[in-house]
């Protein structure tokens, strides 16, 4: 019998259960939901073949949630580097010093 759970291997944990203790298995292993139409799918970068900065960040919007909002802080500051005030668009109400 084991004292520790560190000592056990993982197919001793699969295989006998009570060893994990009182609400490891709820907090780990939740229960799979359906996900919403338009979901990406996570999938990370393919690091077989030389390395391509442009598409490991353009990867990181579907390579898991902390990536994921680092891909989104990308694409937002390259919205704002392709922003121009030609963009917005001006009509007879807009101050001229705004």
């Amino acid at each position: 019998s084991h004292s520790h759970l560190a000592e056990y291997t993982m197919s001793e944990i699969l295989n006998d259960l009570s060893a994990v203790p009182d609400g490891a298995l709820d907090a780990v292993l939740l229960k799979s939901v359906e996900m919403p139409e338009g979901t990406p799918t996570v999938r990370g970068y393919d690091f077989e073949g030389p390395l391509d900065l442009q598409k490991m960040l353009d990867c990181m919007m579907t390579s898991g949630y902390q990536a994921t909002q680092f891909g989104r802080c990308v694409d937002e500051v390259n919205r704002m580097l392709k922003w121009r005030l030609s963009d917005e668009p001006v009509d007879d109400t807009t101050d001229e010093d705004e």
